[in-house]
């Protein structure tokens, strides 16, 4: 089936999109992905959905021993450990995600080159799975002054925001000047609890 943009996505430079930090990381991966001697020892799809079930079904043992902790009977003590202990866990999780991204992505860089070496824009499986390319033009600011006059010399001028992280920026420094939060801004109190590391 062809794009509604097939006659524009040839004229554009080719991205991926990813921030050049990232990128970078991608790339070391993309090497050790394309220069490693092959493993003997190879993980099957059908092994690596068991893998991905077993440490699926461990999450969710250790979740509900954590809901159980407590017992009934919080006390700040016992809430502060589990709750540093809880900590470890996401910042783990949350480093293998990055792992995760980074090899997603640097697999589906050589695929697409891939495919588009053996002139292929779809790969299917006898079960139906599989995947397909598709190319679509993509829009990135490169120029913010310009872009934000175009949106109001074309009555966009509604559809431009600050980002949260500024209007947060900008009414935490007004609050402490003594004055209001910017117009159409709501000031509220937001409780963090903050890791302390020894």
């Amino acid at each position: 089936m062809a794009s509604k943009y097939e006659s524009i996505v040839d004229k554009l430079p080719r991205e991926f999109g990813t921030e050049s930090h990232f990128q970078e990381k991608v790339n070391e991966i993309k090497k050790q992905i394309l220069e490693s001697p092959p493993d003997e020892k190879d993980l099957s799809s059908d092994a690596l959905e068991d893998l991905v079930i077993e440490v699926t079904a461990l999450q969710s043992v250790i979740n509900d021993s954590l809901i159980k902790a407590v017992g009934g009977q919080p006390t700040a003590a016992r809430l502060t450990q589990i709750w540093t202990d809880l900590r470890k866990m996401k910042d783990s999780f949350d480093e293998q995600e990055k792992v995760t991204n980074a090899l997603l992505e640097a697999y589906k860089q050589i695929l697409v080159d891939q495919c588009e070496e053996e002139g292929l824009a779809t790969v299917k499986f006898r079960d139906g799975s599989g995947m397909r390319l598709q190319y679509e033009p993509n829009g990135r600011v490169v120029d913010r002054e310009a872009n934000r006059k175009w949106a109001m010399n074309t009555g966009l001028e509604n559809l431009l925001s600050l980002p949260w992280q500024t209007v947060n920026s900008l009414t935490k420094q007004a609050l402490l000047r003594g004055e209001d939060a910017p117009p159409g801004v709501e000031a509220t109190t937001r409780v963090k609890v903050v890791k302390i590391n020894p």
